[in-house]
């Protein structure tokens, strides 16, 4: 998943660099993301290691660009200010809200168990 996710931010990287599409790549590795995911699950459901081999290579090489893109495109947005800045902000807001997700996560399973 890791080389192919690689493989994948260079290449949807690049697109992104000569056509600057940021959000069309962007909604384009996301669906994908999500696509590859439910393959996933049903390679694994179906337990043939060289389908789940291969969707998992998928999952990353569509999954793991949408953080640089992501990244890149809020530094677009927020010209004036700096590239650390705004991906800091980015990464900052990312971490509270998975913070909050997995608490209220918890909450729901103790809730539902």
């Amino acid at each position: 998943m890791i080389p192919a996710g690689l493989i994948g931010s260079i290449f949807f990287v690049l697109i992104v660099k000569k056509t600057k599409a940021f959000k069309k790549v962007l909604c384009l590795v996301t669906i994908l993301g999500a696509s590859f995911f439910v393959v996933t699950m049903i390679a694994i459901a179906t337990k043939s290691f060289l389908l789940v081999l291969i969707s998992i290579a998928l999952l990353g090489f569509t999954a793991a660009p949408a953080q640089p893109i992501s990244l890149e495109f809020a530094c677009e947005l927020t010209f004036p200010a700096g590239e650390a800045s705004a991906g800091g902000l980015i990464i900052s807001i990312g971490q509270l809200t998975s913070a909050i997700e997995v608490k209220l996560s918890e909450k729901l399973i103790l809730t539902f168990n």
